[in-house]
């Protein structure tokens, strides 16, 4: 057991010092009684085996947390499950949220949100003020925007009238900021930041 190699090495190395190992070099000469050599070698022995029976130790009692966790969580979906395709019409969505413009289905990223997820569709018609905003959220890869899906109902980016027409045409009059100003179109987002910046 662990505990026993502990207790063996710290006698080793109570015996090497008692016997007078841990001086005696002096350049190609050693003056050490005979002992030592053997010591010193049984103790770095059970120094290597120490870190393998911690290391299969860990392993053990990996193992045996998965299986609890298993156990406990039966009611959780299989991985096969979180592959599956979503239900027609929602998506599985992911940890980047994204402001989308209904108009044509452009976005923007909205990183750090003072309220988390559950202020993401206030900020986002906040930041988007000049035409219909909603929040989504989509895995933070290449083709996250097929998997996208709203904050709040869950549904589909794609399943939107206007999904991935930013891409093929331009939309006039669909705009975040509308007729306004910068300045005047994002007062409230603003305000919304403004209100939070004394909660760090």
């Amino acid at each position: 057991s662990n505990r026993g190699q502990v207790e063996e090495i710290q006698q080793l190395v109570a015996y090497r010092q008692s016997i007078g190992c841990e001086g005696g070099r002096f350049l190609f000469f050693d003056m050490r009684p005979p002992q030592c050599a053997q010591v010193e070698q049984r103790i770095r022995a059970l120094n290597a085996g120490y870190g393998s029976g911690a290391r299969e130790v860990s392993n053990a009692r990996r193992e045996q947390l998965i299986a609890a966790v298993k156990e406990a969580c039966t009611g959780l979906p299989s991985a096969a499950a979180l592959q599956s395709k979503p239900a027609d019409g929602f998506g599985r969505g992911g940890s980047q949220v994204i402001c989308v413009r209904m108009c044509d289905g452009a976005y923007f990223p909205m990183p750090n949100l003072p309220d988390g997820r559950e202020g993401a569709d206030e900020m986002c018609r906040a930041l988007c003020p000049g035409t219909e905003a909603a929040a989504y959220s989509m895995p933070p890869t290449d083709n996250g925007l097929n998997q996208a899906a709203a904050v709040q109902t869950r549904r589909a980016y794609s399943a939107l009238p206007n999904a991935f027409k930013f891409q093929k045409a331009f939309v006039p009059n669909c705009s975040c900021k509308g007729t306004q100003t910068w300045a005047q179109a994002l007062v409230k987002a603003e305000s919304m930041l403004v209100r939070h910046k004394g909660d760090i």
